[in-house]
């Protein structure tokens, strides 16, 4: 239910809460998008934000690269009938800005794997990628997005989101911007370590979600409750400076 929404048939009218899968800030609207950006790393959108942008979020419009791994991915998404907005070429400035904030939300990946055991990792990758994951502890070492010094030879879609409070109605509503960056860092690692640093997308029913799924979803209430007490939407983003075991970077 806290996944796919329920209703309350004991008000009148029957009223309906949407789930998290639905929730605005948690939806980017893509051609193909289950197969390419949540089954296959083969998309990344990284928003052209920097730390602080990202921390202090508050629903306004963005703009966002869009990295797909080939011309016949964009096309798979519908890059060409710009569904996700008037598409546009990146400048240097605008790549670099978001690659920041990759590489931020890559080690921060890597950091929260090491905290984890390697058995509980395990449990939500594929069986071709185990090894990886053992390679990854082994070296300790992730590639990860670096700033340009020169342009690419090839252009990087830039796209916008509008923000929550548009009344417009065109335009694709903006995602929260650190859960974008992960999801993209987690489709990043997965793409050049090889497997997942955390669990993808579950299944669209929720009698088939994993026991892993439902201890998500019981985690998600808890730490709603206790958002709505006493959290502000950045102090998620203070876990950068969380302190754990060292991971080297490599230029990628």
């Amino acid at each position: 239910k806290a996944v796919l929404g329920c209703t309350d048939s004991t008000e009148t009218p029957v009223k309906k809460y949407p789930g998290i899968r639905s929730m605005l800030c948690n939806i980017v609207r893509m051609s193909n998008q289950g197969s390419v950006f949540e089954q296959h790393p083969f998309i990344l959108i990284f928003p052209i934000y920097n730390l602080d942008e990202v921390r202090n979020w508050a629903g306004e419009g963005y703009e966002a690269i869009v990295v797909p791994a080939s011309a016949h991915v964009a096309q798979h998404i519908g890059m060409n009938n710009v569904n996700l907005g008037d598409a546009k070429s990146a400048n240097k400035d605008d790549i670099n800005k978001a690659v920041d904030l990759a590489s931020a939300a890559c080690e921060f990946l890597a950091y929260s794997v090491l905290e984890k055991t390697e058995e509980e990792v395990n449990k939500y990758q594929d069986c071709r990628d185990v090894q990886a994951h053992k390679t990854f502890r082994d070296e300790k070492k992730i590639a990860v997005p670096f700033v340009l010094s020169s342009f690419l030879e090839k252009p990087v879609f830039k796209i916008s989101f509008v923000g929550h409070d548009d009344s417009s109605q065109n335009g694709h509503p903006a995602p929260d911007p650190m859960l974008l960056a992960f999801k993209s860092g987690n489709n990043w690692c997965r793409f050049f370590a090889g497997f997942r640093m955390v669990a993808g997308a579950e299944p669209e029913e929720f009698d088939d979600l994993s026991e892993e799924g439902r201890q998500n979803l019981r985690n998600y209430v808890a730490w709603q409750a206790a958002r709505e007490k006493s959290l502000r939407h950045n102090d998620i983003m203070e876990r950068f400076g969380h302190e754990g075991v060292g991971v080297q970077t490599s230029i990628g």
